[in-house]
């Protein structure tokens, strides 16, 4: 009893720490690099980049998920290690990192949001383009119903263009932002039809069917990549219970050292944890890359 009372005193700790390290306590180390990155990946920093993508990440939440994960990492280490200063050591580590974690994974979904809404808006725009409708009336029909932060972009498209600024200036800003492929060749056809008046069915149907083989590359590279990451941490789970596995077969007299043994564990934990954060990193980035530029 006195041991889980002991973990929930520092999980609360940690987590009060991480919580307050915007105040102005700390602004005397404003100055230190170190600071500024631990300052940004505070909970406090994640919470406002969240907010920029309409999420919310609320101290309940985080302090909730910093139970369940700490209790289950206490257990695992400490049950392997049995040493209070490395499994706390690792215990905070971990848990200044959730924040940054839930970001990586809310900017990933943010990102495959925006991906599937400039489809949508590319096919739209095409089947309006058929139908031979201006492209004043196509980029207001698309604005109607498409989804922020696509709408307020293209809602500054249509007034930069009512007030007289050049359609290629505003349209490319827009592609600027949206740099993918489809759009960029959206534009292309939009600036046919607005200057040369060039209405073409033939070159219509072709991008039609380059959105569809580009969207079937994207669904097959998702779902590659959520494959991938269930194997990974699949490997992951099974590595860290086989290590407890592995200890639990040795005693106090069977081990030469017990402190190099301890020592090793926790470098073992540490490599886990640091592989995790940069394995996240790396599958967090979307087919905006060379995977949608394979067509």
């Amino acid at each position: 009893m006195k041991e889980i009372l002991l973990l929930m005193s520092c999980i609360l700790g940690v987590i009060v720490c991480f919580i307050w390290l915007d105040r102005s306590d700390f602004k005397q180390f404003e100055n230190l690099k170190l600071f500024h990155w631990i300052q940004d990946h505070s909970f406090t920093a994640i919470s406002k980049k969240l907010e920029k993508l309409n999420v919310r990440y609320t101290l309940t939440e985080y302090t909730t998920t910093s139970v369940f994960v700490g209790g289950i990492l206490f257990t695992l280490v400490y049950n392997t290690i049995h040493n209070w200063f490395y499994t706390l050591l690792l215990l905070g580590v971990v848990l200044f990192f959730l924040p940054y974690l839930n970001y990586i994974n809310c900017m990933r979904k943010y990102e495959e949001k925006i991906e599937r809404d400039c489809y949508d808006f590319t096919c739209t725009a095409i089947t309006y383009l058929r139908e031979n409708r201006s492209v004043f009336r196509v980029l207001r029909d698309c604005q109607k119903i498409v989804e922020d932060p696509l709408k307020s972009d293209l809602e500054q498209v249509l007034i930069q263009t009512h007030n007289g600024v050049d359609l290629q200036e505003s349209l490319l800003k827009f592609s600027t932002k949206y740099p993918y492929d489809e759009i960029l060749k959206l534009n292309q056809l939009l600036l046919s039809k607005a200057k040369d008046g060039v209405y073409s069915p033939v070159q219509y149907d072709v991008m039609m069917e380059h959105l569809e083989d580009l969207e079937k590359v994207v669904i097959n590279f998702r779902i590659q990549k959520d494959s991938k990451r269930k194997g990974f941490y699949m490997v992951i789970a099974f590595s860290l219970i086989s290590g407890y596995l592995v200890q639990s077969l040795f005693n106090a007299d069977m081990m030469m050292d017990m402190n190099r043994m301890k020592f090793y564990y926790f470098i073992f934990f540490s490599l886990h944890v640091a592989l995790i954060l940069l394995f996240e990193r790396k599958f967090s980035r979307t087919t905006k890359s060379k995977e949608r530029r394979t067509l």
